[in-house]
């Protein structure tokens, strides 16, 4: 589960930012992959190299990264999101194309891309197909959002016809069903408004223009609750007022320990909230145990090392104490 938020500020600086939720910690960390790393495509069996360095969180799986997000050094920035049910893959490899496994499309994307157009351009060449990670982790069921720093957001999804296209003109991704039936949703409910509905001024029933708003924590809800805010937030002006505003917005999608549930037992909590500035190539997250922001720059120097760099993943809560 998760939801991704875009948004780009009056002084032009651009975010990628989404919340991860799950009943566990895949051992994740924030990696910074160089440029010229190595590593296997489990879908063709080619080692490829990365041609641009690539920061995001993840996690080393038998030596190979597999990212839930990321950006590269030129801006572009990818989020994989869970699509149960709606993703469809080839059931194997085949010639003719280049095949992909959905956990490295994140990989491919960055790789080779400096836009979101780049990427969508291509992906006409790729056969995604069903392979999984090793005996014990299927392919995930993914679908995408991709955005650079000139501002621009596309959804990828999986379809039995190959890779769907979509414009994102809310800004928003959640999970399942596919983007345009979000985005029929969320027309329905257009009435909404931060403003109480000319039947009701009285002062105490404030709040009685978002009646309807569901309050729930269905891939739905979240993705109406995360249009709604982010299309009625105040001007931006600057990318300082713009990364407070991000993780205000992933607020507003995030799930409190306790409140889902899993058939298991297990409760389904936001692990972490992440915010990318696409400008000034800079990682931000904060933790569900750690509210304090962390930031990690993109900068030139580790573009260039020959190894992956992993980073403490900051989990124990850090409070600033004022005497």
């Amino acid at each position: 589960m998760g939801t991704a938020v875009h948004l780009q500020t009056g002084d032009g600086t651009c975010f990628l930012g989404r919340t991860l939720d799950l009943a566990h910690s895949f051992q994740q960390a924030p990696l910074l992959l160089p440029r010229g790393l190595r590593y296997l495509s489990r879908a063709s069996g080619v080692r490829e190299t990365l041609r641009r360095a690539v920061l995001g969180m993840g996690s080393l799986i038998h030596g190979h990264p597999v990212l839930a997000e990321g950006m590269n050094e030129a801006g572009l920035a990818c989020i994989c999101l869970g699509f149960p049910g709606c993703a469809q893959y080839a059931p194997a490899p085949a010639g003719g194309k280049t095949n992909l496994a959905p956990y490295d499309f994140l990989l491919w994307a960055l790789s080779g891309h400096d836009t979101a157009a780049e990427a969508a351009a291509a992906l006409h060449t790729l056969r995604l197909a069903d392979v999984p990670l090793d005996g014990k982790t299927p392919a995930p069921a993914l679908h995408w959002m991709l955005a650079d720093a000139g501002g621009n957001a596309l959804v990828v999804e999986p379809a039995r016809e190959g890779c769907r296209v979509f414009s994102n003109p809310v800004g928003v991704l959640a999970n399942e069903p596919d983007l345009p039936w979000h985005l029929t949703n969320w027309k329905a409910h257009s009435a909404l408004s931060p403003q109480p509905p000319m039947w009701s001024r009285d002062p105490s029933v404030q709040g009685s223009g978002t009646l309807g708003l569901p309050g729930d924590f269905t891939s739905p809800a979240r993705f109406l609750r995360s249009a709604y805010a982010r299309a009625h937030l105040p001007p931006v002006h600057s990318g300082r007022e713009g990364l407070t505003q991000m993780f205000h917005l992933l607020d507003y999608a995030s799930l409190v320990p306790g409140v889902v549930g899993t058939p298991a037992g297990l409760e389904v909590a936001t692990q972490y909230s992440c915010c990318m500035d696409l400008t000034r190539r800079v990682y931000y997250y904060r933790t569900c145990e750690n509210s304090r922001v962390t930031a990690i720059s993109l900068e030139p120097k580790g573009q260039e090392r020959d190894f992956i760099t992993v980073y403490p993943y900051c989990a124990g809560q850090d409070i600033r104490v004022m005497e």
